[in-house]
């Protein structure tokens, strides 16, 4: 039987009462041995949080993916825009359509990067 820790620090959150107990042993994980009703909890970690075995990488950075989200958005919008604004003009071989296009479609599209979406400090899955 493995030799029990020091007590571990008593974690409140949001109110409610959690108590963590380690065993120090090769057989044996920290588990938590009493807790009343928990609605929400906060982890704090200084290198990285799994859940599971991980094989889904890092969770999203909402943020970040709003942000790119938002900015093909905006694109498509300025394109429907430039359709919207364009008057047909017959035998001009489209010349006014393509005048009207030339500024959005110079503008080119970053290439989202998996690294700029993913925070691999928490990791999640189950494959």
């Amino acid at each position: 039987m493995g030799s029990e820790a020091p007590p571990f620090p008593r974690y409140s959150i949001f109110k409610k009462l959690v108590i963590f107990k380690v065993i120090f042993s090769q057989n044996i994980e920290p588990f938590a041995v009493q807790f009343s009703k928990i609605k929400n909890i906060t982890i704090f970690a200084s290198d990285k949080i799994q859940f599971n075995d991980g094989s889904f990488g890092g969770l999203v950075k909402v943020q970040e993916l709003t942000d790119k989200i938002n900015a093909l958005e905006n694109d498509l919008n300025n394109l429907k825009l430039l359709f919207q604004s364009w008057t047909p003009v017959p035998s001009d071989g489209g010349a006014v359509l393509k005048a009207l296009s030339s500024t959005w479609a110079g503008q080119t599209i970053t290439s989202t990067v998996k690294s700029d979406l993913e925070n691999t400090t928490i990791l999640h899955g189950t494959n």
